[in-house]
């Protein structure tokens, strides 16, 4: 919840430079690498802001660059689309979990977060994209 008050308030600067929002895999890969309870708390503390400024932005877009009358139907797949690679995942972590250490599953995590990052900011169209209607 304070994640998604802090993503309000940054509503702005989401707008401006909605590729910034990426900066979760950097915290998931720090939660996953670092030994100390009160570190990794913060971290995975950090994750969740990060993660709604990343729902923001994409919600943003979707509303700024999709015609209404489609709008329910892409918000629809959207949904559906990640809530259905959200269960494969967390099936796929479950069982890795089992054969692995658990920080490995988060760092790889937080990898494939920072690798699609890197992509986005290495297209200059995405990287200086801007929000506003």
């Amino acid at each position: 919840m304070a994640g998604a008050l802090l993503a309000i308030t940054m509503a702005g600067f989401v707008a401006r430079r909605p590729g910034w929002a990426i900066i979760a895999g950097v915290f998931t890969i720090g939660y996953a690498l670092i030994p100390s309870l009160g570190w990794a708390l913060l971290f995975c503390a950090l994750v969740g802001p990060a993660v709604s400024l990343r729902d923001v932005a994409q919600d943003s877009l979707l509303q700024a660059t999709v015609n209404d009358e489609f709008m329910g139907r892409v918000q629809s797949m959207r949904t559906m689309g990640s809530q259905l690679v959200f269960m494969i995942g967390g099936a796929t972590c479950a069982w890795l979990a089992d054969q692995i250490d658990v920080r490995w599953i988060y760092a790889a995590g937080g990898g494939l977060y920072v690798l699609s990052g890197l992509y986005a900011f290495s297209r200059r169209a995405i990287r200086h994209s801007k929000i506003d209607s």
